[in-house]
């Protein structure tokens, strides 16, 4: 499944179209869905690992059933030094949609999570918890990850896109860390409705100056859990407008839900390396 993004259409299209916007709005990492099948040798899990996951599964369960956007207005904000502890890389361990017959997902190893090459990486200085910070990405590009699944490349060799960083700020009306990403790769037809990506088809591709990638990120927020996790909004939109029907309201099934980690417990000293 590609990390693709769909624009929202005209409303005598949301139907025949929502299964565009399922494919589109929601980040469904192309690394992360499409590296699960490679098949790296099976190792036994530490006891860190084990609670590690055992805690995913719980974030993911309390999160499954619920009213997505309840959650996250209810969530915790997110500290600047949670953001900024360890190398301050997270990566993408759960999905949502807001719109439950349209998909979720958590990894279930420590494999899945080593083999993912898409990171968001937070920087600056915490000079109080709600400072501004910068946030670094980096996706595979897709040509070269097929190369490496039929064994032509080494996966060292896999072709990696760094993007510049860009500003992330608190904001106080929903106590979210925020950034927009200009990073979109569009891969749909001309003629069609417009799909974006984060992560490039080839080397050669460019970026589209219409879309937007919004992140909202807070805490994720369950009882005795210990390790580090962010719930992160995500949407679309269109620098001539945002991703809403003809009301002014999100269709829906238009928001999607990632949880990230660091693999840090924050009452603790251990931490879980994703290399």
């Amino acid at each position: 499944m590609r990390q693709i993004y769909g624009a929202t259409p005209l409303p005598k299209q949301l139907e025949r179209n929502l299964l565009r916007i399922m494919a589109g709005i929601f980040v469904l990492s192309l690394a992360s869905q499409e590296l699960r099948a490679i098949q790296i040798a099976p190792r036994q899990q530490s006891a860190d690992e084990t609670k590690f996951f055992a805690q995913l599964r719980k974030v993911f369960g309390v999160f499954r059933y619920a009213d997505l956007q309840q959650v996250f207005e209810a969530s915790p904000q997110v500290m600047c030094s949670e953001l900024m502890s360890g190398n301050g890389e997270w990566r993408e361990v759960a999905f949502f949609n807001e719109n439950r017959g349209l998909g979720g997902w958590f990894r279930a190893s420590m494999t899945e999570i080593r083999s993912q090459l898409d990171v968001y990486t937070f920087d600056g200085t915490c000079l109080k918890e709600t400072s501004a910070l910068r946030v670094a990405t980096r996706f595979p590009v897709d040509a070269s990850l097929k190369a490496f699944r039929q064994k032509q490349i080494a996966r060292s060799d896999i072709a990696v896109l760094v993007n510049a960083p860009v500003s992330a700020n608190f904001e106080k009306q929903t106590r979210a860390y925020t950034f927009d990403l200009p990073y979109l790769f569009r891969v749909s037809e001309p003629n069609d409705n417009p799909l974006y990506a984060l992560s490039a088809r080839t080397p050669s591709d460019h970026y589209a100056p219409e879309a937007i990638n919004r992140w909202e990120c807070k805490a994720a927020d369950a009882e005795d859990v210990t390790y580090q996790f962010l719930i992160c909004r995500t949407s679309l939109l269109l620098k001539n407008g945002s991703s809403t029907d003809a009301s002014g309201k999100a269709s829906y099934g238009a928001s999607a839900f990632s949880i990230l980690t660091d693999g840090r417990e924050a009452s603790a000293s251990v931490n879980l390396t994703f290399k």
